[in-house]
């Protein structure tokens, strides 16, 4: 895809995880959770990628080398996060729109990136943001809609109101802007919520009070945007890829005897007519 440029959110310390290292290099199957969001966007099409790092900024970049890295010295929100790219990307004409995701994402598909970058793009429109249903929205941003189902504002769940809090449409992390549309809108946000940081989500309200529109795509794969935040979450994204990679092989011709006790990390290529099992603990192979 031309004309298009990713800022991937990566500068958070990650507390919960209880971990010298940086949350978005821990593995998932092998492979540090920040590098499958490149590679997705990578392999539909975006070559320019810049990721904001902050926290032991210097290990995340050693570990993404070749990639641009911008540092956010100062945590003060999504919203300045993305700021730090403005002269990066503002001044690049041949960049049009720009994709925004979150670091500690990594089981968003390629699929559901290109439906939201191509919508977007077919659309017009000035933000285009990932969506999905939830009947128990507890911890995520609300979506929240017009009468006439045009979307009018994103509400941090600490900020909501209590009519706000039982909206069951919420925001998912993943945004297409225009470029020209981001960066104005960037301009006009303020740190007037509970946690006095400049949210990324503000931006929504900037646009559509500015008579710019704003669409969606949603999605009903809850695995999708499972953010990962703690030891657990991360377990659980292990279970997703590692289920992914063993159909995905499966899918290619290849028998797997006990796909619950199979592991194969991301990357790994084996050839039809195989098969694996687990004994005792120990993985084996044969032909």
């Amino acid at each position: 895809m031309k004309n298009i440029a990713t800022i991937i959110l990566a500068a958070g310390e990650g507390t919960r995880m209880r971990s010298s290292l940086p949350k978005v290099l821990h593995n998932i199957c092998g492979k540090p959770m920040l590098e499958y969001l490149i590679d997705n966007v990578n392999s539909i099409g975006i070559k320019k990628i810049v990721v904001i790092i902050g926290h032991k900024a210097e290990l995340v970049k050693k570990q993404i080398g070749g990639i641009k890295c911008i540092v956010q010295n100062e945590l003060l929100g999504t919203g300045d996060a993305v700021s730090k790219a403005r002269s990066a990307l503002l001044k690049d004409n041949k960049i049009d729109n720009i994709l925004i995701l979150y670091g500690d994402t990594p089981l968003l598909s390629q699929d559901i990136i290109k439906k939201l970058v191509e919508k977007h793009i077919s659309s017009g429109a000035g933000a285009t943001l990932l969506t999905a249903q939830l009947k128990n929205p507890t911890g995520y941003g609300r979506v929240i809609r017009s009468s006439g189902k045009k979307i009018v504002k994103i509400v941090e769940e600490l900020d909501a109101s209590i009519y706000e809090k039982v909206t069951e449409e919420i925001n998912v992390g993943v945004y297409c802007f225009s470029k020209k549309a981001l960066f104005y809108s960037l301009e006009k946000i303020k740190p007037n919520n509970e946690k006095e940081e400049y949210y990324l989500t503000d931006t929504i309200e900037v646009l559509t009070k500015s008579n710019i529109p704003v669409e969606s795509v949603t999605t009903n794969d809850s695995e999708e945007f499972l953010g990962v935040n703690t030891r657990v979450e991360l377990g659980k994204a292990e279970l997703v890829m590692r289920r992914r990679i063993l159909n995905k092989i499966m899918d290619g011709g290849v028998t797997v005897i006990d796909p619950d006790n199979t592991y194969i990390e991301h990357g790994v290529e084996i050839k039809e007519d195989r098969a694996f099992c687990k004994i005792k603990a120990r993985d084996c192979y044969r032909r």
